[in-house]
Formats: structure tokens, C-alpha cells, sequence
């Protein structure tokens, strides 16, 4: 056998045990749709005399289901624990800073979730009024900064100092009906719904258990069988497997639970 004979049986040896020590990835899908369907509208708390700078209506992002699909928007869908193996390319593609808008009196994103470890997080203040922003992380420092408004005012909250099983709330003291809802995690391996219901994580590590949890603000934790309950949904991916979950149906919300407030 020649060397360069010899060097390529070496590398293609390498390359097996490379293939053979890494079980690859995987990506899942899914779809949480509603039984019923209720149009968006005013929220209960707005008042249009509160402030003079504020829009003359807002509506309640609270529950919004897609009139043909019924599919539920905002439903944050997430890895219960950070898997052993996280994919090199989500490290090197994630944006290092999270922003919180402020804009016609509303919180913008309304649900986020924040890869704590390598995530910033920013408020900004888009609005002319001046705003109060608070939230309770928990074992992380409190949110609580006077935005002024009219000066686009950017606020470092820099990065939470652990993860959370729970989102919680972010409002604003001087406007009731503003809120958010945010989760710091310790993993990347989160998405939230679109606007028919939909959501995909991808790059998920195959081979290992996987507890992936489904949150909504009015239903709190929903079960893979629609329920509210803290059941997670359980699996186990293949290299390159595709897994289409079975859509999750959910009834009207008995209660609201684990709001974050």
C-alpha cells in the first residue's frame, strides 16, 4: 500500500468514528389550533383617557387564533432542559442582543424567549410617552427603568442571571393593559407559534430524551393531548428525522394559570 493510499484509509477511518461518536440532529414540528374561534378585540383594561400620547384603542394580544385555521398565535414551545449537545452553527448564528420595543403603548415582541447565556437584553422606548417597565425574573436583578419618551431612550438590562420553567411578566406601571411575557432559558431551543399555529425547533441533538414544554399566557402549560397541565411533550429523535407532532386542539381555557404576574 502506498502512503497516499495509506493516508486515505486514515482519513476515511476518522471520519466513521467522527460519523459513529456524533448521532447527528434533528428538527421537530407542530401545530396548536383552537376547537373555536374568538375575533381580537379591545383590551379590557385600556383606558383612551389615560394618556393623551397613547393610540385611541389597543387591542388584547391575550388570545389570537387564526380565523380559517385556527391556529393559536404565541404559544411558546421549548426545551424543559438544555439538551448535552447544543448545534455549533445556533452559537454562531444567534444575534447577541434581544430588544423590547415600546410603541403605541404596547410591548413589542408580546412573548420572547432569551438564550440567557448569550443574549442581552435592551428595552427601547419608541413612543412619545414616557413609560414604566417592570418584571420579576426571580433569582435574577428585577426589571425596573423609567423610559422617557420622544428620544428613542435604549436601556441595557445586560443578560438574566438564570434560567426559568416559567415565563414571567413584564408591564408597565403607568399603562395597565401593557404587558409582555419573557423566558430566559438555558438552551436555544425554543420557537414560538405563528399566526396559524405553527412552530418548528430545529437542530435539535438526536439520540438523547427530550421533554419539550408548551406555555400560553392564557392557558398557562398545555399537555401534548391539549390539556392544561404541565405534561411535557416526550421524544427521541434520529439523525436527520423530521418529526411532524401530532397537532395539539385545545378547548376554551378553564382558568388562567402561570401568567407570570
Amino acid at each position: 500500500m502506498t502512503r497516499c493510499s495509506l493516508l486515505l484509509v486514515c482519513v476515511a477511518l476518522f471520519a466513521d468514528s467522527v460519523r459513529a461518536e456524533d448521532p447527528g440532529w434533528g428538527t421537530i414540528r407542530g401545530q396548536v389550533i383552537c376547537d373555536f374561534f374568538e375575533p381580537v378585540g379591545p383590551h379590557p383594561k385600556f383606558d383612551p383617557n389615560k394618556d393623551s400620547l397613547c393610540p385611541h384603542s389597543v387591542l388584547d394580544e391575550s388570545l389570537i387564533i387564526d380565523e380559517t385555521s385556527r391556529g393559536l398565535r404565541n404559544v411558546l414551545v421549548f426545551a424543559r432542559r438544555a439538551p448535552s449537545r447544543i448545534h455549533p452553527k445556533l452559537q454562531e448564528g444567534i444575534s447577541r442582543e434581544v430588544v423590547i420595543s415600546v410603541k403605541a403603548c404596547r410591548i413589542e415582541p408580546h412573548v420572547l424567549a432569551v438564550w440567557r447565556q448569550h443574549q442581552n437584553l435592551f428595552l427601547v422606548n419608541a413612543d412619545r410617552a414616557d413609560h414604566l417597565l417592570m418584571g420579576d425574573p426571580g433569582t435574577s436583578s428585577a426589571i425596573s427603568k423609567h423610559l422617557r419618551g420622544g428620544d428613542e431612550e435604549r436601556f441595557e438590562y445586560g443578560r438574566f442571571q438564570h434560567a426559568r420553567r416559567t415565563p414571567f411578566g413584564i408591564w408597565c406601571t403607568i399603562h395597565p393593559w401593557m404587558e409582555a411575557y419573557c423566558l430566559p432559558l438555558d438552551s436555544p431551543y425554543f420557537a414560538l407559534t405563528d399566526n396559524n399555529g405553527k412552530f418548528e425547533i430545529a437542530d435539535l441533538p438526536a439520540g438523547e430524551d427530550l421533554e419539550i414544554s408548551i406555555w400560553h399566557e392564557r392557558y398557562g402549560f398545555i399537555s401534548p393531548d391539549g390539556k392544561q397541565d404541565r405534561v411535557p411533550l416526550t421524544l427521541k429523535l434520529t439523525a436527520h428525522e423530521t418529526r411532524e407532532v401530532e397537532p395539539i386542539k385545545l378547548a376554551r381555557p378553564v382558568d388562567e394559570k402561570d401568567s407570570g404576574r
